[in-house]
């Protein structure tokens, strides 16, 4: 009989009410609280071009919004679905400034998409390991060796769960064919995604009491991984997609994210019941963070090696 089920111990003077308060608090609930970000593209000011909500997002006014959330969440986990890392307000530090930011938001996962490596495998792979939060990716492989160039899963603790994170991406049918794609992804190879979850999804679900996906692809390959492994994930945290593209209902859970970081999406995954998800804008209503806007200041004007030449995106 596990810690959390011990039953109620007798004392000479009576029931001891404490201790029983004492192993409550221990054992915590069993909702498991996630929030979620996908497609920032390198962005650290607000996406004033995004189709659906222009003027929305900035990475001071996301650390406000998951500070605030974290509030009345205090064991909530922050994950991203992918392509987080490179884009125009990013490449003159080569994605570090990202990398740096993420590390001050405290996430605590992380999807690598075929999309950050717009500067190529040796570059992606410095800056992610200057970072503080776990990268996860089980189909991004060293061509040389087979190797994950990532955690293929992470395990993190919320509160007394135990919630496994797998990170997937999907390439677009011939895409490798594209000759800049096929020099940002040289020296990698992009597993089928089918593949490697069929290898590395059972070692996250004995490790775990919950077991979420990380997917950034197309409607296609995110159908595909739902028909053949659903029943055996709590939920899909999705980028790629928008929230109009996904399924509904869905089983298990499928999620995304407005574009280029102008939300952040809550979710509670109960231990019974409807999941619950909610949409929470980074507006006006959330102030800077200041430690986050010094942050990006230290970046100002800031280059990895003297420029760069855009990659072709």
């Amino acid at each position: 009989m596990g810690p959390c089920t011990h039953p109620a111990r007798r004392a000479a003077s009576g029931f001891v009410l404490v201790g029983l308060i004492a192993a409550a608090a221990a054992c915590g609930s069993r909702d498991v609280d996630l929030l979620l970000t996908a497609d920032t593209e390198g962005r650290i000011r607000a996406c004033e071009s995004c189709s659906t909500a222009g003027g929305l997002g900035d990475l001071s006014r996301r650390a406000s919004a998951v500070g605030h959330l974290r509030s009345s969440r205090a064991s909530s986990l922050l994950v991203d679905a992918g392509n987080f890392l490179i884009g125009p307000d990013s490449l003159d530090s080569g994605g570090r400034v990202i990398a740096a930011a993420y590390s001050r938001l405290g996430y605590d996962a992380v999807n690598l998409s075929y999309r950050d490596f717009r500067l190529g495998k040796s570059s992606t792979l410095e800056v992610l390991r200057a970072g503080s939060f776990s990268v996860v990716s089980a189909n991004v492989v060293d061509d040389a060796t087979g190797r994950p160039v990532a955690e293929p899963f992470v395990v993190k603790r919320a509160g007394a769960v135990r919630v496994g994170f797998l990170g997937l991406t999907e390439l677009p049918p011939g895409v490798e064919r594209l000759e800049h794609i096929a020099t940002q992804l040289a020296g990698l190879r992009v597993r089928p995604p089918a593949e490697a979850l069929a290898e590395w999804l059972p070692k996250a679900r004995a490790a775990s009491d919950v077991t979420v996906l990380l997917f950034h692809g197309s409607a296609e390959g995110l159908a595909a991984v739902r028909s053949k492994f659903g029943g055996q994930l709590s939920a899909i945290l999705v980028g790629g997609l928008r929230p109009a593209d996904l399924p509904d209902p869905a089983n298990p859970p499928v999620v995304a994210v407005g574009e280029g970081g102008t939300d952040v999406m809550a979710i509670r995954l109960p231990a019974s019941g409807r999941t619950e998800v909610r949409r929470v804008p980074v507006d006006g209503r959330f102030p800077p963070d200041q430690r986050m806007l010094d942050l990006l200041k230290a970046f100002d004007g800031k280059t990895s090696d003297g420029g760069r030449e855009p990659p072709v995106m």
